[in-house]
């Protein structure tokens, strides 16, 4: 005689879900094995437990998304500079280095400086060995 089946509240799980939990995270609400909650996810919806909760969690993705674009647009300014960051790719301007008499060095020029000083040391080095 095998035990009787345990109840899944299936609404509970797809809450989960949509929140970004995984599978051991859920099945212990059911007290059950892992396993055994994926086997009844694909028993039920006839897809793998994997595609199952990557559909629920991009429900959840949008919603989050819908939610931060809302409280954007009602005017939360961090959250229209992260979502101009993060979405558009937008970045600040970083001045890396300023002398006095200009607005900022150009990188490349001390990097041929600097590999110039590294070769002319290197020829020193090779001229005291010999």
């Amino acid at each position: 005689m095998s035990r009787p089946e345990k109840e899944i509240d299936w609404k509970k799980v797809d809450q989960f879900l949509i929140a970004g939990c995984i599978g051991t995270q859920i099945a212990p609400h059911f007290d059950m094995h892992v396993n055994t909650f994926y086997d009844r996810v694909k028993e039920k919806y006839g897809i793998c437990f994997t595609e199952y909760s990557a559909l629920k969690r991009c429900q959840g993705d949008s919603l989050l998304h819908a939610k931060q674009y809302e409280k954007a647009m009602s005017g939360d300014n961090t959250l229209l500079i992260w979502l101009g960051k993060v979405r558009l790719n937008q970045t600040e301007y970083q001045q890396l280095l300023v002398a006095p008499n200009q607005t900022t060095v150009d990188l490349s020029d001390i990097n041929i400086r600097q590999q110039a000083k590294i070769v002319e040391l290197e020829k020193k080095l090779a001229d005291a060995g010999k």
